[in-house]
């Protein structure tokens, strides 16, 4: 905690103690002794003086707002999963059901996706988990936004009941480490979110994501094409609710 507060204070408490040393050559007796010599810069020294002091604490404030736009964020978001689950399986035990939202981190071909907001995840190991592009099933729906056609896009990628043996290798291309964080994962469905740009095209935010930790009651939901079309659904309402609480999202497609 202390070295993470520290990567962001250390520029604001530097010029703080900046101001100090120069405000006590200035305007100290203490500094008069010192018989430091300006060259006449004194009054250019103190009106920079008093411009400088202003930094600290307008970039604190900068912080403070960012913090605080992203707890909303992420609240909302919460509450969003929260919502989205209750309407998909509303048959289900909800315990069993949990829901997150991906957003993309990193450049080029390190790019991943990871987790920003869950829903029901916080005791499972597998709550930081990164995924590749093609990886994983949410890697999957990303791969086919960018690379299908506006018909298929936003169709759901669905990983049915029995996520074992070579399939998690081979066909969701999983690595060892990853296999094990996700051990209790029953099924999986992830969903493309799309925002609308400035131009009014498509624009790929996200990926949304809901799996259970137990079997569904009816094993044949998961292939119904009235529930992808659900699921399309609120992956288009979380878009257009959730785009105000995000400062900046990244073009998941954008190269």
């Amino acid at each position: 905690m202390v070295k993470r507060a520290f990567k962001y204070l250390w520029l604001p408490m530097c010029a703080s103690c900046v101001i100090v040393v120069v405000d006590v050559i200035l305007f100290t007796k203490w500094g008069e002794r010192l018989n430091v010599v300006f060259g006449g810069w004194e009054d250019a020294l103190r009106i920079t003086l008093w411009v400088v002091s202003f930094i600290p604490p307008l970039y604190s404030l900068y912080r403070a707002e960012a913090r605080c736009a992203m707890s909303e964020a992420l609240a909302k978001s919460k509450n969003l999963l929260e919502a989205a689950a209750k309407r998909l399986f509303q048959e289900e035990d909800l315990k069993n059901v949990r829901a997150n939202f991906m957003l993309v981190e990193g450049k080029g071909s390190e790019r991943k996706l990871w987790i920003f907001a869950s829903w029901n995840m916080d005791l499972w190991p597998d709550k930081d988990i990164r995924l590749l592009y093609g990886q994983g099933c949410a890697g999957v729906a990303w791969k086919r936004a960018c690379e299908k056609g506006v018909r298929e896009q936003w169709l759901p990628v669905v990983a049915l009941p029995g996520l074992y043996g070579e399939d998690l290798y081979k066909k969701w291309r999983l690595s060892g480490e990853q296999i094990e964080k996700t051990r209790h994962v029953s099924w999986i469905l992830s969903v493309p979110v799309f925002i609308k740009d400035g131009n009014g095209h498509p624009q790929l935010i996200g990926v949304l994501n809901f799996d259970g930790i137990q079997n569904l009651s009816k094993s044949e939901y998961l292939k119904m094409e009235q529930t992808h079309k659900d699921a399309a659904d609120v992956a288009e309402a979380f878009g257009r609710e959730i785009k105000e609480y995000l400062p900046h999202v990244d073009d998941l497609c954008a190269r």
